[in-house]
């Protein structure tokens, strides 16, 4: 049996009309990766998710990552790089990587002042130090060092840092699993 959580003001049923206090309709999305295969949610918005004002491309340059053969230990001192003060995106930086996997730290010191949505697969932050909020169409998020935050594919977000956050992120052309 699925259990559901439920948060805020929602109708007694899935899939019905859903009425506003001033009469209108409530734009019901459902939101998953797989469809009804796997987990998924029913958000209820004021306005269809599809009414945006602005979509641009990230324009991020083209990644060549150097062959790893043979196969070497290596140590990434990542507290060593010097990354410029910006927000969780602009200061990516990437520092490995493969076919399906891109890790880069980043150092968020300014709310992000735009919502961003990662469409090529999951996302996993490492906080290395900082605390701040995830904000997401499913709410608020605290963090704070020492956190593995999730993000999964499509989630709209913004980082609001309330102190500097350094991160590791974990971009995934698949979905990230939680071991048991």
């Amino acid at each position: 049996m699925p259990s559901y959580v439920r948060a805020g003001s929602l109708p007694h049923k899935r899939h019905i009309q859903f009425r506003r206090p001033d009469g209108g309709l409530y734009a019901e999305e459902l939101f998953s990766t797989k469809g009804f295969e796997s987990v998924y949610s029913l958000l209820y918005h004021l306005r269809p998710p599809t009414a945006t004002l602005d979509v641009r491309p990230w324009e991020r340059p083209t990644l060549l990552f150097a062959p790893n053969d043979p196969l070497k230990n290596r140590h990434f001192k990542t507290r060593l790089l010097q990354l410029d003060g910006g927000d969780a995106i602009a200061t990516r930086t990437p520092v490995l990587g493969n076919a399906d996997i891109t890790i880069s730290v980043a150092q968020a010191e300014t709310p992000m002042e735009y919502f961003y949505r990662n469409t090529g697969g999951d996302e996993l932050l490492f906080i290395h130090r900082g605390s701040g909020v995830l904000e997401t169409q499913f709410g608020d998020l605290a963090y704070r060092a020492n956190d593995y935050v999730i993000v999964p594919t499509g989630t709209v977000y913004r980082v609001l840092p309330s102190s500097p956050t350094r991160m590791l992120v974990h971009e995934s052309v698949g979905m990230v699993k939680i071991p048991r």
